[in-house]
């Protein structure tokens, strides 16, 4: 097995066949459930041994805003603005 830990020791990834660019090799013993459990930074590579992290946080999801994004709005300002513009052509034209 190789791990992929940061610079702060917190193991961020593995795999169990084949290499990891910049992996780690561990034969050592895994803690109970580890890859059932496994979420990056949640258990630690400390002093050759794979722990779980005391410090862990589970990260909060950013939740997704309800309305337009700035780039919307100015593209539907835009949009009306054309529109408008067209059917005022056409207007002075008939």
């Amino acid at each position: 097995m190789q791990l992929l830990i940061n610079d702060q020791q917190a193991i961020t990834g593995y795999v169990t066949v084949g290499s990891a660019n910049q992996g780690i090799e561990y034969t050592g013993t895994l803690p109970d459930g580890f890859e059932e459990n496994f979420k990056p930074s949640f258990y630690l590579f400390q002093n050759g041994n794979v722990v779980a992290n005391p410090n862990y946080v589970t990260p909060v999801e950013p939740t997704p805003d309800s309305g337009p994004t700035a780039e919307q709005q100015a593209i539907a300002k835009l949009t009306t603005l054309v529109t408008g513009l067209m059917a005022k052509e056409a207007t002075n034209n008939a």
